[in-house]
């Protein structure tokens, strides 16, 4: 097992990102940078990639990058999304083993669509962009056909 801890502050400078700005991720994909609020999500994308570079075949990530569950599930449950349905079963009787409650939530195939700036239609609401962003994440070419399995643990804060 190999874990990650990618951590970020985020701080207001002179340096420090802004919206409109365009980074280039560690997979050598750029991001248009919508919400200076989403330092965490850059970051998980590059532990994303290098757990990936050195050969992990199963990815578990444990965050807190949005209060956005909180709105859709409260503070009892932890939101799941996986690509991996087998994966998820198994993570879900640990949680059940160990008193944590945890709901699957949907991955449906309207989230795949791009979630890039279009600056023609208004952005769509944070959860939404989220779960587009994580739609992404765990089924584009990108992360490969890699078990993923992402758990929002409760909001940012508690």
């Amino acid at each position: 097992m190999t874990a990650f801890v990618p951590a970020v502050e985020n701080m207001v400078s002179g340096r420090a990102q802004r919206p409109g700005d365009i980074v280039t991720s560690l997979n050598g994909k750029t991001i248009e940078v919508l919400n200076t609020d989403a330092e965490g999500r850059l970051i998980l994308n590059d532990a994303i990639t290098y757990a990936q570079q050195l050969g992990c075949t199963h990815l578990v990530d444990a965050a807190t990058l949005t209060g956005a569950i909180v709105v859709a599930l409260g503070y009892v449950n932890i939101g799941a999304f996986t690509n991996n349905e087998a994966m998820l079963a198994r993570v879900m009787a640990a949680a059940k083993d160990e008193g944590e409650k945890m709901w699957h939530m949907p991955l449906d195939d309207e989230y795949k669509e791009p979630c890039g700036a279009d600056r023609s239609t208004p952005p769509a609401p944070m959860f939404a962009r989220s779960r587009k962003a994580l739609s992404k994440s765990l089924y584009s070419s990108s992360s490969g056909h890699v078990p993923h399995l992402f758990a929002f643990v409760l909001g940012g804060g508690h």
